[in-house]
């Protein structure tokens, strides 16, 4: 359902990139082999807002039309670097539009405290990702970004994370790569 979920054609193949931001940033969705959870590659999402700006990006990929006729949602990702000053924020978030044009937030990190660490693999049944104000249509489009908004002006902000092994199914069994 997924096209290219674990990025191992080495690029963004089935992916749209609509990355932007205002001020001085740098906004960047990039395959490769030092972003990976498994295989030969991964996913760096990353963003910088330049300090002594007014500076603000989204670094953001998506894909449209997947079906609707899945069971489960499962991912890796890895918070890698995380510098920002007292007034920024980071987010970092994976959504399923929903018929109402609003979305579904299977996994919403908003946080001035978000924090480097290991991976860490979300699985979700379809059942369990809020629909409220809206339903599933037949096709939805699923989306992910780090925002980074320099809202001290006093340092560069920087989020980088990493994404891999992103998979809309049916049924899937659990835990059957033995990661966990």
């Amino acid at each position: 359902m997924i096209v290219n979920g674990d990025f191992e054609t080495g690029d963004l193949t089935g992916w749209t990139d609509d990355s932007t931001g205002w001020g001085t940033y740098t906004a960047t969705a990039t395959v490769g082999a030092g972003y990976k959870h498994s295989g030969t590659y991964g996913l760096r999402l990353y963003g910088s807002a330049l300090a002594d700006s007014n500076s603000g990006l989204y670094t953001r990929i998506h894909q449209h039309n997947i079906s609707t006729d899945f069971d489960t949602f499962s991912m890796w990702y890895k918070v890698n670097t995380a510098e920002q000053g007292s007034a920024s924020y980071f987010e970092f978030f994976v959504w399923f539009t929903l018929t109402s044009g609003k979305v579904a937030y299977p996994v919403d990190i908003y946080t001035s405290g978000i924090v480097e660490g290991d991976w860490v693999h979300v699985q979700l049944k379809k059942a369990d990702i809020p629909t409220t104000g809206g339903s599933w249509d037949t096709t939805t489009t699923f989306s992910m970004y780090v925002n980074v908004d320099n809202g001290d002006q006093e340092e560069t902000d920087i989020l980088e994370v990493f994404v891999d092994d992103i998979i809309i199914g049916k049924e899937l069994l659990i835990n059957g790569g033995f990661e966990i």
